[in-house]
């Protein structure tokens, strides 16, 4: 038999293998129980950051760096007007296909308008201008994916208000919730959980990457959490940071659990791993949260999690309060939905539909893992590849803003000082971003004291910046300093910070 004889085999191998995977039946209700949870508190973490871009656009101190992709799109600082629109229309959007109100369109129209309006918060947030670095932060791009393929989702309109063009309704009682299903093919659930595994597998590859597997040698570790003491005053960073094994266990359980978490999505359903990686991977969002002070993943890849909340289980908590919700089907799924977009009844090979479904998953799934390993930064495609570099406490070098009061008491300030819509370092008081922005010109970030133009104009833009600061700062500190921080050990064998004034609102500088 000759080796082109069984090429074709081998392909039809794989493809029943794909298919098998990506085709096998399940019920529409788990998709229909994360896009309701999903998009209704989705929703209601919008709402805060609709206030927040309003403050954003009024700030003085305020700084905007497009994203890469909106610079390639050559659309820069959009309207405030237009981003409010946009920030509406998604509130709406999620609140639509939440109750399942036109359940498609609103899930189209919903990460259709996240990008822009998401795209223009990171704007404000993004370290430094394209020039310099691509990175953008990546903590809500996930969400853009997710509407993304749930808007794609066959028997996404399940559980849907008002039942248009329909002879029965929609939305069915309590007691009829088992009737009231589709079998479906569970590809976009598992997608879904692909999206998730391939972001923490892409932070972990990069991590190797960059600097292998001595990125646990426990020093990086502990040079990036004393890094965020001195940005946020994260005090359990700094104390985490006093003791180095606890730094090698964390970092090789950290590089451990991005590394393996893509065999999730490969797991059966509720099979007891899931669970520990589910514990294991909110734990570690949240213990980012306590210990650096970095909890904007939570409200964003955070509700992702709710994938892994299928029927059965939302069915057995509500029959603790409602016993009616627990009657059990009568086989093992529900009966199949006429021929739809990727139906599960239509066949894999023959179908048309299911053809574009299989070209879709794979140039989907491929794009992504196209960005982890080629270290794509175009949010909100990415390599996730944060903290990935080797890192020690001597290298680390922080710049904050003192305030002097009368008593020569002193107090850093907060990035909340600046008003309502200042979340962290990066969109506050990070005064060399103030000073690119305002001068036109790219400090050398990790050698500020050799920066001529940084010492030379500071003082002026220094002053600039405390004038703008609300009236009570103003009153209460007479002086501004810049500090650049940085970590030394004592003569006790601790790790303290060093603090050195660059300068200050005194110093003479330059005015022009």
């Amino acid at each position: 038999m000759s080796h082109r004889s069984l090429e074709p085999s081998v392909l039809h191998r794989l493809a029943a293998i794909f298919d098998h995977f990506f085709f096998q039946p399940s019920d529409s209700r788990n998709l229909a129980l994360f896009r309701l949870l999903y998009c209704g508190a989705l929703a209601g973490v919008h709402v805060l950051q609709m206030s927040r871009i309003e403050n954003l656009y009024q700030s003085y101190f305020a700084v905007y760096f497009p994203t890469p992709l909106f610079v390639w799109f050559g659309l820069g600082q959009l309207p405030l007007g237009i981003v409010r629109l946009f920030g509406i229309v998604l509130l709406l959007a999620l609140l639509s296909a939440a109750c399942g109100f036109v359940t498609r369109l609103a899930l189209t129209l919903a990460w259709v308008s996240f990008f822009f309006f998401y795209g223009t918060v990171l704007g404000f947030e993004k370290p430094e201008p394209s020039t310099v670095s691509l990175y953008t932060f990546h903590y809500s791009n996930i969400v853009l994916f997710i509407l993304f393929i749930l808007s794609m989702s066959p028997g996404i309109s399940l559980w849907s208000v008002g039942g248009w063009g329909r002879r029965k309704k929609s939305w069915p009682s309590l007691a009829d919730l088992h009737d009231a299903a589709v079998s479906i093919p569970a590809w976009p659930v598992l997608v879904i959980k692909l999206t998730l595994a391939l972001a923490y597998f892409g932070s972990g590859l990069a991590k190797l990457k960059v600097a292998g597997v001595l990125w646990m040698d426990g020093y990086t570790l502990q040079a990036y959490f004393l890094m965020k003491y001195l940005q946020e005053n994260a005090w359990i960073a700094c104390w985490l940071a006093q003791y180095y094994w606890i730094c090698v266990v964390l970092s090789a359980c950290t590089l451990a659990l991005e590394l393996s978490f893509i065999i999730v999505p490969f797991l059966p359903n509720n099979h007891p791993l899931t669970w520990v990686y589910v514990v294991a991977g909110l734990g570690f969002h949240i213990l980012i949260a306590v210990t650096m002070k970095i909890s904007h993943f939570i409200p964003f890849m955070g509700l992702s999690y709710l994938i892994f909340l299928d029927w059965p289980i939302w069915q057995k908590w509500l029959g603790s309060f409602w016993p009616l919700a627990v009657k059990k089907p009568q086989s093992a799924y529900p009966p199949q939905s006429p021929a739809s977009f990727g139906n599960a009844k239509n066949n894999p090979r023959t179908s048309w539909q299911s053809g574009i479904v299989r070209g879709f998953i794979t140039g989907y799934l491929s794009t992504l893992l196209f960005c982890d390993i080629g270290g794509i930064e175009l949010w909100p495609f990415s390599d996730y590849g944060v903290f990935r570099g080797r890192f020690h406490y001597s290298q680390v070098s922080v710049w904050q803003i003192r305030g002097v009061d009368d008593t020569n008491g002193a107090r850093w300030l907060r990035a909340q000082d600046l008003g309502a819509g200042f979340e962290g370092w990066f969109d506050g008081t990070n005064f060399v971003r103030f000073y690119i922005a305002h001068s036109g010109r790219t400090a050398r970030m990790l050698m500020m004291e050799e920066d001529e133009d940084l010492v030379r104009e500071g003082p002026r833009f220094l002053r600039d910046f405390h004038q703008h600061l609300p009236a009570v700062l103003r009153e209460r500190f007479h002086t501004l300093e810049f500090v650049i921080r940085s970590i030394e050990r004592d003569p006790h064998g601790w790790l303290v910070p060093s603090d050195r004034v660059l300068f200050s609102t005194n110093s003479p500088g330059t005015d022009r």
